[in-house]
């Protein structure tokens, strides 16, 4: 989907939004729905703060053990994912083994061992993401 197209998308479900609030009962059935479908939609895009259209991204590499890195970027945004909103990274590389992946680090007390992971905000995301 280009770029205009999630924005009409994104403009269309601002006026659902703003029709069911006005035509919903007190039980909040069609807004619940609502949240649904944002959700689904999330987990294939979402908008930044800025309005830009960001594409989740599947093909990043850990520059440490060359495994997948998982883009937590649209899970961080979902209303309905509290969880990723406060404790998880924009990105996190999928190996949690400490004897393959060098990036990674272990908590104070020695106990749990968390994988690489990168914030938008850090300036660490490696340049040939192109993030």
């Amino acid at each position: 989907m280009d770029k205009h197209s999630k924005k009409i998308l994104n403009d269309a479900l601002f006026e659902l939004q703003t029709e069911i609030e006005l035509l919903d009962n007190p039980s909040g059935h069609l807004l619940k729905i609502l949240e649904k479908v944002k959700s689904s939609i999330a987990s294939v895009f979402f908008f930044a703060d800025d309005g830009d259209v960001v594409d989740i991204r599947t093909d990043l590499k850990c520059p440490h053990c060359e495994s997948l890195v998982y883009d937590n970027r649209a899970k961080k945004r979902d209303p309905n994912d509290s969880y990723y909103k406060t404790k998880k990274p924009d990105f996190a590389c999928s190996n949690y083994e400490p004897e393959d992946c060098s990036g990674g680090q272990w908590n104070p007390d020695k106990t749990v061992y968390w994988s690489a992971s990168w914030w938008q905000t850090s300036g660490n995301i490696p340049k040939e993401w192109n993030i």
